[in-house]
């Protein structure tokens, strides 16, 4: 008896991570044709976490790229329809190359002092001819976006939750978390003065390839207990 519980332990831990690796996602670069020649300061990927959550990994772009001083530290988002209630932090240890010590908050501050962003001229066409950003996250300082953040070479996640009778993430089509993600940006502090003063604000782009692969804790140890249950299971039959 004890077999069987873990052969069905084991086959449904595999299930849930083949399931997780084939959530609906989103890739964004963040670009400027007046910087770095044009290459990417780093990578965004939105994610469907769960019903009412939107998954957010930023991975900056390594030194050799963007210099060891960059750091990112603000987001800014438009959303079609709602707006998420809170944030929240992956548990400590939770992700490999998460930085356990940053620590997403929403930026309290009117949302119309973010600064326009500095890439604008690359977009057309602009959503509602102007960019409007109405949700900001920063780290640590709801009264701040130039605290400290996630460093060349680093990656970083956060959760965004939404009111459950507003959205179902879980219903949503690739093309439905397109149109509610409306625009993302990125504040990146830290730069040579001679790059616009020392820092960027630069809208994302959306990358039209295939989406981007989610992030998903201890998906090779479930999957490694899935096959070692299925093993054993066969080994006590024979």
């Amino acid at each position: 008896m004890k077999t069987q519980h873990m052969f069905i332990l084991s086959l449904l831990l595999v299930m849930l991570t083949v399931t997780a690796a084939h959530a609906v996602s989103l890739s964004y670069t963040y670009t400027d044709k007046d910087y770095l020649g044009g290459a990417s300061w780093g990578s965004m990927t939105a994610y469907v976490e769960d019903a009412n959550t939107l998954g957010i990994r930023y991975t900056a772009a390594p030194t050799s790229v963007i210099g060891a001083g960059s750091t990112a530290t603000g987001f800014a988002f438009t959303f079609s329809g709602a707006l998420p209630i809170a944030i929240y932090n992956p548990s400590r240890g939770a992700f490999g190359d998460d930085q356990d010590a940053l620590k997403w908050v929403v930026f309290e501050k009117k949302l119309s002092t973010l600064p326009p962003p500095q890439n604008g001229d690359e977009f057309n066409p602009v959503i509602d001819n102007k960019y409007v950003f109405e949700f900001a996250a920063t780290e640590g300082d709801g009264r701040s976006i130039n605290s400290t953040g996630v460093k060349a070479g680093q990656s970083d996640i956060f959760y965004m939750d939404f009111n459950s009778s507003a959205v179902d993430f879980l219903a949503f089509s690739l093309a439905d978390l397109k149109s509610f993600v409306e625009l993302t940006a990125v504040r990146l502090m830290g730069l040579p003065s001679d790059i616009n003063g020392g820092s960027l604000f630069l809208a994302g782009k959306l990358e039209d390839s295939t989406p981007a692969p989610v992030p998903e804790p201890g998906t090779i140890l479930l999957l490694g207990i899935g096959i070692a249950g299925l093993g054993l299971y066969r080994m006590k039959r024979g």
